[in-house]
C-alpha cells in the first residue's frame, strides 16, 4: 500500500510538470505575437493597433436605402440624400464631384462655392510694411440629380473624396398612395368641370325651376342658373375654372412626384480644415514724407543760396537805370558843395 501510495504522488507530480510545461510553452508561442513590434516600435500584431483609414469605405456612406431591390420595382419611392464631410480641397473636390456626376448620368441643380473669413490679424514687419494674415475656411453647397438606380454608385464613388464624415442622412419615401390621392382627385374635379346634358323645359317647369337652359359649351360649368341673370353664368364659368385649375394642379403634383421617383436628390455639403493667406502690405499708418541726408540736404543748400544770389544780381542788373540816376544826382550833388559851397565861405 505505501509502495502504491508512493507511486500516485509521483505520478501527480509528473503529470502537474507537463501541465506546467504546457502553460508555459502555450506562453511563450503566444507572447510574441503580443509583443511583436513594426519598425516604428508600434505593435503591429494586434488589430487594435491598426491606424482606421483616412477616408471612410463605400459601404458607409452608402445604403441598402440607396440599393433599388427586386420588390422595390412594384412600389413608388422617392430616393434623397445629404451629406456633410470634410474634403482636403474644396475646389478640387468640386471639380471632381461634377465629374462623378457627369460619369452617372446626372446633373448639377446648384453649385455654390465660397470663403468665410473668420477673423483677420496684422503683425508690424518694418516702419512701412505690415504682414496681414486672414484666418478663413472654404465652403461649398451641391445640390446634384442622377437616375434612381445609380443612387448607389454614386455614394459609393463620392466615399473617395471624404477625409471626415459629419452625417449621412439617407430618405426613402413611399408616395404610392400620394401618387393615387391625386389620381383620384384629377378625375373628382374633371367630373365636376364637364358639361352635364341640356335639361328641356318640361323637366325646368316639373322641378319648378326658371331660367335658360343650360349650354354645352366647354368652358361654362354643368351647373344650371338659378336665375337667367348674366351673374348667375358668370358664376358657374369661375366654378368650372376652379374644378379645371385644381385638376391641373393634382396633376402636376403626380408629374413631380414621377420625376422625383426616376432622378434621386443628393445634397453635398464640403469644407477643408481653416486655412491662412498671409499678405505684406505697406502701413499707410507709418508712412512719413522722405527726406534726404545731412550732407545731401547741405548740398542741397549751398545750391539754393547760389541761385538765390544769382537772382538778387539779375535784379539788379534790371535796376542799372536807376543807379545810374542816382550816382549822377549824387556826383552833381557833390559839384554842387565843391564849388558853390566852399566858393561862398571863402
Amino acid at each position: 500500500m505505501f509502495v502504491l501510495a508512493i507511486a500516485g504522488l509521483a505520478a501527480c507530480s509528473s503529470s502537474e510538470r507537463e501541465y506546467e510545461l504546457k502553460e508555459e510553452s502555450q506562453g511563450d508561442s503566444f507572447q510574441p505575437m503580443l509583443n511583436e513590434t513594426g519598425p516604428s516600435g508600434n505593435q503591429s500584431g494586434s488589430i487594435l493597433n491598426q491606424e482606421p483609414s483616412s477616408a471612410p469605405p463605400g459601404g458607409v456612406i452608402s445604403s441598402m436605402a440607396a440599393e433599388i431591390l427586386e420588390g422595390d420595382t412594384a412600389r413608388k419611392l422617392i430616393r434623397t440624400a445629404e451629406l456633410q464631410f470634410r474634403v482636403k480641397d474644396v475646389a478640387d473636390a468640386t471639380v471632381r464631384i461634377e465629374e462623378i456626376t457627369r460619369q452617372n448620368k446626372g446633373f448639377v441643380v446648384r453649385t455654390q462655392l465660397q470663403s468665410h473669413v473668420s477673423h483677420t490679424t496684422t503683425t508690424p514687419l518694418s516702419a512701412d510694411s505690415v504682414l496681414e494674415s486672414a484666418h478663413y475656411t472654404v465652403n461649398s453647397r451641391i445640390i446634384i440629380r442622377l437616375p434612381a438606380e445609380r443612387l448607389d454608385s454614386t455614394l459609393r464613388a463620392l466615399a473617395g473624396l471624404i477625409d471626415f464624415l459629419d452625417y449621412r442622412h439617407i430618405n426613402v419615401r413611399d408616395v404610392e398612395l400620394e401618387l393615387k390621392a391625386n389620381q383620384l382627385k384629377q378625375k373628382r374635379h374633371r367630373t365636376a368641370a364637364a358639361p352635364r346634358p341640356r335639361r328641356t323645359a318640361k323637366a325646368q317647369e316639373e322641378s319648378g325651376e326658371k331660367g335658360v337652359a343650360e349650354t354645352t359649351s366647354p368652358f361654362t360649368v354643368g351647373v344650371l342658373a338659378s336665375t337667367p341673370t348674366q351673374s348667375g353664368q358668370t358664376d358657374a364659368r369661375e366654378q368650372q375654372l376652379r374644378f379645371l385649375t385644381r385638376a391641373d394642379e393634382a396633376e402636376l403634383a403626380n408629374l413631380t412626384l414621377e420625376d422625383q421617383i426616376r432622378y434621386s436628390t443628393i445634397t453635398l455639403n464640403i469644407y477643408q480644415r481653416n486655412d491662412i493667406r498671409r499678405t505684406v502690405l505697406a502701413d499707410e499708418r507709418n508712412i512719413k514724407e522722405y527726406r534726404p541726408g545731412p550732407g545731401a540736404r547741405i548740398g542741397e543748400s549751398f545750391i539754393t543760396g547760389w541761385g538765390v544770389l544769382i537772382t538778387i544780381v539779375e535784379f539788379l542788373a534790371k535796376l542799372w537805370g536807376v543807379f545810374l540816376l542816382g550816382a549822377i544826382a549824387y556826383s552833381g550833388v557833390l559839384i554842387y558843395r565843391r564849388f558853390y559851397v566852399n566858393k561862398g565861405k571863402e
